[in-house]
């Protein structure tokens, strides 16, 4: 199947260790298995907060309609300050000021949908030069 877009979902979240990080990320891809296939996966202490974890997922998939989107986020929090929503592009910032989260350690997080397109047209252009 082809998709169209890139889903990359970031979460900064105060964890003991590693282990508990992936659990984190794996129960996030699990609610969001729906959105296109698993492309890759991360897990890393966050170099500025050596207490907190970066974990970030990203799916190929398609563009979700306005309803999905706002699901989707719903799924994982309230309190999320949409950025963009348009017909090609989407992003959402979260923040523990902002309201609840799926996990309690979650302190900030981060969606983002782009055309796969883009990422095709940036590569091309640095291979040109």
């Amino acid at each position: 199947m082809e998709y169209s877009h890139r889903i990359a979902i970031t979460v900064f979240a105060e964890l003991p260790c590693e282990v508990v990080a992936n659990e984190l990320l794996s129960r996030i891809e699990g609610m969001l298995e729906t959105l296109g296939v698993t492309r890759d996966r991360e897990v890393q202490r966050y170099w500025k907060i050596p207490e907190w974890f970066k974990c970030r997922i990203t799916f190929d998939g398609s563009m979700p309609d306005e309803s999905d989107w706002n699901n989707l986020l719903a799924a994982l929090g309230t309190g999320w300050d949409v950025d963009h929503i348009g017909q090609e592009e989407a992003s959402a910032t979260w923040a523990v000021s902002k309201g609840a989260f799926c996990s309690p350690n979650v302190r900030f997080a981060n969606i983002e949908i782009f055309p796969i397109l883009a990422i095709r047209n940036l590569s091309d252009d640095d291979s040109s030069t």
